[in-house]
């Protein structure tokens, strides 16, 4: 591994609203009891990540922590993906564990079920 698998650059951002509308519109979501992870199909070689944080998760601070805690977690479980070419969105619920090892976890996990689910629907 070099240190680019590990970078997170822009390509790998969900940043226009229409790209959010997008995937919300596509309507494949997982979820556990951290967040819920939409899904769709982006026809690119890599996945793309977007991160939406609403007002109940806290004040800004916890906001932003949130969401550095999950870029991170996406960031270090972009090589164990099995699915690539996927554009999500995760959604934190409120009181999500603000421990990146747990987010890992439950990202790692989410993602199979979309492999799942997207493999189920082409059969």
């Amino acid at each position: 591994m070099t240190l680019s698998d590990f970078c997170f650059s822009k390509k790998f951002k969900l940043k226009s609203p229409d790209d959010f509308r997008k995937v919300f519109a596509f309507r494949l979501k997982v979820s556990n009891s951290h967040f819920a992870l939409y899904a769709m199909p982006n026809n690119l070689s890599f996945n793309r990540l977007g991160v939406a944080v609403g007002k109940a998760n806290g004040n800004a601070v916890v906001r932003n922590r949130l969401k550095r805690l999950l870029r991170e977690a996406f960031r270090l479980t972009r090589k164990q993906q099995k699915a690539q070419g996927l554009d999500l969105v995760v959604v934190p619920k409120k009181g999500c564990v603000l421990e990146i090892l747990v987010l890992k976890d439950s990202f790692l996990n989410l993602t199979f079920q979309v492999i799942k689910f997207l493999n189920d629907k082409k059969q």
